[in-house]
């Protein structure tokens, strides 16, 4: 079963669509600590991860998985009012023909509440599942989110699949193929932590491979973009877009060798 209600529920209202502009079908997922909407486009997986904090109302038995058009979540959501509270619910044993349901009660009326559903149906075996609290991560850089947009809008100009960013204590090099950014901690433009145990650069590796519009939109969220090193080969390097007290936007390449091989190719 799945029952989670948020009072403010304009709060929600514009979160869905960065994720649509990856792909147009994705999971919603519910853990006992998180709601999650993943999506995956060929390499590239974005998550919006919300707290179960942020909830006035938070029922989680085990993990529930549904399938749904994120077209018709992301209207779902729209839907809400800055005075209307929003609930989500799945019921105690989905299947076939089961549905998402959506009510909106007004906050400060009594009038009757409204409600919208969505039929869903099983997460699909192509899915990545992706539990993201797995992950481990240790060197992290930031940068604000406008010099963010700045210098991912100059990459994707010059049409780079892939930029890495190589980081040491005293820098961080944005680069592509053909052009450096340079960031500094001593002139404000990021901050570094994490590289206490390493005596040379680390490359934390981000792939846009046609997706930057759903990072750069999500980066309007926040007033920080991180990024993030894996601490293990099989796990993915992050972007991480915190929403504060709500959540994070997640943006990671999942089967980076695979997409490394990719890269070499084209």
């Amino acid at each position: 079963m799945m029952y989670v209600r948020k009072n403010k529920g304009g709060l929600l209202r514009r979160l869905v669509s960065p994720l649509v502009q990856i792909q147009l079908s994705g999971a919603v997922i519910c853990r006992p600590d998180y709601l999650t909407v993943q999506v995956s486009a060929g390499f590239l997986t974005g998550a919006l991860r919300l707290k179960s904090s942020t909830f006035n109302c938070f029922i989680c038995n085990g993990t529930t998985k549904a399938w749904v058009g994120l077209d018709d979540l992301n209207r779902a959501f729209l839907y809400v009012t800055d005075n209307e509270s929003i609930a989500l619910r799945i019921s105690d044993d989905p299947g076939p023909g089961d549905v998402l349901t959506f009510v909106y009660k007004h906050r400060f009326y009594s009038r009757a509440a409204t409600s919208m559903r969505l039929p869903f149906r099983p997460v699909p075996e192509h899915h990545p599942d992706i539990n993201e609290s797995e992950f481990e991560y240790e060197v992290v850089v930031g940068i604000p989110s406008e010099e963010f947009v700045r210098i991912f809008m100059h990459f994707r100009e010059s049409e780079e699949p892939m930029v890495e960013a190589f980081v040491t204590d005293e820098e961080v090099t944005f680069r592509g193929r053909d052009s450096d950014v340079v960031l500094t901690p001593e002139s404000g433009d990021c901050v570094i932590g994490g590289m206490d145990e390493y005596s040379m650069r680390v490359n934390i590796r981000i792939f846009l491979l046609g997706r930057l519009d759903s990072i750069i939109e999500a980066s309007q969220y926040c007033s920080w973009v991180w990024f993030l090193k894996s601490r293990v080969d099989h796990s993915p390097d992050m972007i991480n877009c915190p929403l504060g007290a709500l959540g994070n936007f997640l943006f990671y390449t999942t089967n980076w060798r695979q997409t490394c091989m990719y890269l070499r190719r084209s």
